[in-house]
């Protein structure tokens, strides 16, 4: 019989013991030190990526990854993250609505808010970071960024609605401050961000136009901006292969899972002539 001051007692199930020990927790000073390996310095700006998922078990989960993030590039350096939000999209909807019912929709659609606007269908971590203490975000309402750092404000501060991730916005700020990294934690080439920025300085890039709900207004209007289009694993993790093999990139265990950082100005220059290459016609934009 068990006491009210026992604490409680875990005993295996057969199916915990036929899958074998369960893997320790990362905590932070680990987390740290893999990504010192990795090569993330103090005073780097760092643009992560990243699947909790994938990288297993965290103490503090998402908050303990942003602590770690927060102490690998230390008080000179910065973080930033994607928080893209849906708000201020219309929601997917069956075909053959009256116009009264699409207007209906119309009207319902809240708008962006940088506060609260949830970027949460990106993971945990990005929606932990949003909500962190000091971080701002960018009032693009579909593609905001977050930093965090004490240039953060400044690499925020303009982001344009047309061509979000082209060199006028976020972007350019970081890819003029000479050492920003990008980051990939058990994540793909399709989830990275900075590739939509090398398609906006390539010879050839695809267009998408974005309609959206423009709530900075006294009166909501809904609007149109100009982007790259999405790439839905087309391109990306093709030209994904010349940048694992480009000098610059390094690789390393973190957690459960591998993780990739590579300079964001090898990667713009790498990256720009593939895309370039891919979308006019080129036959291999991994170059292999």
């Amino acid at each position: 019989m068990q006491t009210v001051d026992e604490p409680p007692r875990h005993r295996p199930t057969k199916r915990a013991s036929r899958r074998g020990k369960p893997a320790l927790p990362a905590a932070k000073g680990t987390l740290v030190a893999a990504l010192r390996r990795l090569g993330v310095e103090e005073g780097d700006s760092v643009m992560v990526h990243a699947s909790l998922r994938r990288l297993g078990p965290v103490v503090g989960g998402a908050r303990g990854l942003v602590e770690a993030l927060i102490e690998a590039v230390g008080d000179p350096g910065h973080l930033i993250m994607p928080a893209y939000s849906r708000d201020a999209l219309m929601p997917e909807l069956p075909s053959g609505l009256s116009t009264e019912d699409y207007a209906h929709y119309e009207d319902a659609v809240p708008g962006f808010d940088p506060t609260f606007s949830s970027c949460f269908h990106l993971g945990a971590l990005a929606e932990t970071f949003r909500c962190w203490p000091g971080v701002v975000r960018s009032r693009h309402p579909i593609h905001s960024m977050t930093a965090l750092g004490p240039e953060a404000r400044r690499i925020v501060a303009h982001h344009p609605r047309d061509w979000a991730f082209g060199l006028d916005g976020p972007m350019g700020r970081l890819a003029e401050r000479g050492c920003t990294k990008v980051l990939l934690i058990g994540v793909g080439w399709e989830r990275c961000s900075a590739l939509h920025t090398a398609e906006t300085i390539a010879r050839y890039r695809r267009l998408r136009v974005l309609r959206y709900k423009d709530t900075s207004r006294e009166h909501p209007r809904w609007v149109h901006a100009r982007d790259v289009a999405e790439d839905r694993e087309n391109l990306f993790p093709l030209v994904g292969k010349g940048l694992d093999a480009h000098p610059a990139m390094a690789r390393s265990p973190i957690g459960a899972t591998d993780a990739r950082l590579i300079p964001l100005d090898d990667l713009l220059m790498t990256a720009a002539p593939l895309l370039a290459q891919a979308v006019g016609g080129g036959s291999n934009p991994s170059g292999d």
